[in-house]
């Protein structure tokens, strides 16, 4: 839903891009919550912003850093 938001409101999607959110809330569809980037980029910022998971070595539950 927010690729179809983004699309309508912003723009096409070019195939090196994802759309990644300064809200950090992935049902978020508000086109001024959105920006173009990359899968590292979008990476970079989820642990800048500590919501960022990892497995434990130790469980296979996922745990928030």
């Amino acid at each position: 839903a927010h690729r179809l938001s983004y699309q309508y409101h912003v723009g096409e999607i070019p195939v090196d891009k994802i759309i990644c959110h300064t809200c950090n809330n992935k049902i978020c569809v508000n086109p001024d919550h959105m920006y173009l980037g990359t899968a590292f980029e979008n990476a970079q910022d989820a642990i800048r912003d500590g919501v960022y998971k990892k497995r434990s070595l130790t469980s296979q539950r996922w745990i928030k850093t």
